[in-house]
């Protein structure tokens, strides 16, 4: 494909140039849009065309419509430098990013639709990457990265499960395609995360000479913190006795914050862009403390999905939206004028709906609108921010 000389097409062209441009635009742009449909639904300002009850369709257009376009983002993006393959670009990612879209619009519309349409749209989405990302891995024969297609068909199967036991009015398999996809996201995000955050910690640490060498990886914690996690995804979904989900659950915690610790959060607080996935990684560990705590307090089981939905995800993904958007455009690692206002805003989006739950007298109504209105603003200010940036040529000419 030829540069076009229009220059609307021409940034176009550039937002299809290569998978992170495009899929960080359309998942910030879907992430503010589903908040605001679903707070005007909440206050019966608006009817949405559904076959399922509207918190279904707000939880799943939440961790699949959203995230699936950020892993996608990240995984086709990532994959490049795995595996030396060029990622895909050009009308081959117009097509992956159609057939994503049509999983957001067939479930919004879903009242007038087959329900094999609109259940199917998403996990076909999940397939078809899985299947990119196999092919590149095993043409490199990168065995390191082969359980990423896997995951991402959990990710598949989990969402078929929520929008089809909503769609049937069967609400244990929404709980358990619910339950289902935030174990795996987070069993990814602990794998993703566990790997960049200390390795970017100690390239800026030592690029700035100061001490790096104890900031590590300990492999035995590593897998331990992983194991705990799906030992404790088995017993959760499979309905094992509170106590042991409890024990589980704080076991995992405790794992997580030690591998937290070994990455030296502390010594790259000057750097907003490192400092963020310290926080989202916590975010993360202290869901699965609060999922064993759940046992014990009095807590509704929500606590856990937003700590993992604003805290772990929502975090995690401004975090590397951020940083991403410029490494891979090949410009320097200095954050924006507005990024930092991204981080503090989605913090505050958290702490006004933790507020919602842990303090519901303190107002809830307004609590949640105001946590929904920092998500919007958050993703807005990204798009604000970075949309420059994602629509136009690298500076050094090279792909990206």
């Amino acid at each position: 494909m030829n540069e076009p000389s229009n220059p609307a097409l021409r940034r176009l062209f550039w937002l299809f140039a290569y998978p992170f441009r495009i899929f960080f635009v359309v998942g910030s742009l879907w992430a503010a849009l589903v908040v605001i449909l679903w707070l005007l639904a909440y206050q019966g300002a608006l009817q949405l065309p559904l076959a399922q009850p509207a918190i279904h369709w707000h939880a799943h257009e939440m961790i699949h419509g959203v995230t699936s376009a950020m892993i996608a983002g990240f995984l086709l993006t990532a994959l490049a430098n795995w595996t030396g393959i060029p990622a895909i670009r050009g009308w081959a990612l117009g097509a992956l990013f159609g057939l994503w879209l049509a999983g957001r619009l067939t479930g919004l519309v879903s009242a007038g639709l087959p329900a094999v349409w609109v259940w199917l749209a998403t996990p076909l989405f999940y397939l078809v990457v899985a299947g990119l990302a196999t092919r590149d891995l095993v043409r490199a024969r990168n065995t390191r990265n082969i359980p990423m297609p896997l995951i991402l068909c959990l990710l598949g199967g989990a969402s078929g499960l929520m929008v089809h036991g909503s769609l049937n009015w069967q609400w244990t398999l929404v709980q358990v395609g619910t339950g289902l996809s935030l174990y795996v996201l987070l069993l990814l995000m602990s794998v993703i995360a566990g790997r960049i955050t200390p390795a970017f910690s100690s390239n800026w640490l030592r690029m700035h000479g100061r001490r790096f060498d104890d900031v590590r990886r300990l492999p035995a914690l590593d897998w331990s913190a992983l194991a705990v996690l799906v030992l404790l995804a088995v017993a959760d979904l499979g309905g094992a006795e509170p106590l042991l989900i409890g024990v589980l659950g704080l076991a995992a915690g405790a794992l997580h914050l030690a591998r937290l610790w070994l990455w030296r959060g502390w010594r790259v607080a000057g750097e907003p862009l490192l400092w963020i996935l310290h926080l989202g990684y916590l975010c993360l560990a202290l869901s699965l403390v609060a999922r064993g705590a759940l046992v014990w307090f009095n807590w509704p089981l929500s606590l856990w999905y937003h700590l993992i939905g604003l805290g772990a995800m929502g975090i995690l993904f401004v975090g590397v939206m951020t940083r991403v958007g410029l490494g891979h455009t090949g410009r320097p690692l200095r954050l924006p004028v507005l990024g930092l206002a991204i981080y503090l805003v989605m913090l505050a989006a958290l702490i006004a709906r933790l507020q919602t739950l842990l303090l519901p007298q303190l107002g809830y109504g307004t609590g949640l609108i105001a946590a929904g209105v920092f998500w919007m603003l958050a993703f807005v200010l990204f798009l604000v921010a970075y949309m420059p940036i994602l629509t136009a040529p690298r500076p050094d000419g090279k792909a990206g």
